[in-house]
């Protein structure tokens, strides 16, 4: 696996631990959008994670789209169905008519009934093989982009994917729930979802008010500037 460059200085080492100094507050912030909080290093966080899992973190905190992660919400922020029987997770994923919407680790998704209706009772579980329609209410950072929202569908497109098995990883690990099997993200996935997210960060910007889907704060940060977005780095294709 091959790694984004890193600008040629006198020390590469000393750049190299400032990125991943600099680790998201999404793996560890109590609060979605806080830039205050306590920034623990990549080894810390992820010192229970194998290293696929520890190195892939690391990656994407090198990469160029690293300053997304400061500015989507923290893993503690969503909600998160666990099956210790089965040692399963799922990510609720937004709401969709009288369902929720769940995302599984193997790429599919589903729809849970919450409430009784003339068709279809509570509990009911029916997979979700197609893009839903506007109705579908989908959470944070997911819902930001219409790319990555219509690629929650079984199976999910490689981005939204990627991004469910960052967030279930970072859950599971901060909650001890090292038993879970879960597949290791894809690196060019998982950018490729930074991205999008960026992306509609930069269309979102130029939209009138009324027409926005990303929170006031998120933008404005990303605006003013609040992200560090020094030394860019350029983006390879990735050593197989």
């Amino acid at each position: 696996m091959g790694l984004n460059k890193v600008p040629k200085v006198s020390s590469s080492f000393w750049i190299t631990r400032q990125r991943v100094d600099r680790t998201k507050h999404l793996l560890l912030s109590n609060s979605s959008y806080s830039h205050r909080q306590r920034k623990l290093t990549m080894a810390e966080s992820t010192s229970l994670a194998s290293w696929k899992l520890h190195n892939r973190f690391v990656d994407i905190v090198r990469s160029d789209a690293s300053p997304i992660l400061d500015l989507i919400p923290s893993y503690n922020t969503l909600e998160f169905d666990y099956n210790a029987t089965g040692n399963t997770v799922a990510l609720r994923m937004g709401e969709y008519g009288d369902s929720e919407i769940l995302a599984h680790p193997n790429g599919s998704v589903t729809k849970r009934v919450v409430r009784d209706s003339k068709i279809r009772k509570a509990g009911t579980v029916l997979e979700v093989n197609r893009p839903m329609s506007g109705q579908f209410k989908a959470i944070a950072p997911f819902g930001w982009s219409e790319t990555m929202q219509q690629g929650i569908t079984t199976p999910m497109s490689a981005p939204a994917h990627a991004l469910v098995l960052m967030y279930m990883h970072i859950w599971s690990l901060k909650m001890e729930k090292g038993v879970v099997d879960l597949p290791i993200p894809k690196y060019q996935s998982l950018y490729d979802a930074l991205v999008l997210i960026r992306n509609a960060l930069d269309t979102d910007s130029i939209l009138p008010v009324g027409q926005r889907k990303i929170p006031a704060e998120v933008l404005a940060a990303y605006q003013n500037g609040a992200v560090d977005r020094s030394e860019p780095l350029e983006k390879e294709d990735i050593e197989k």
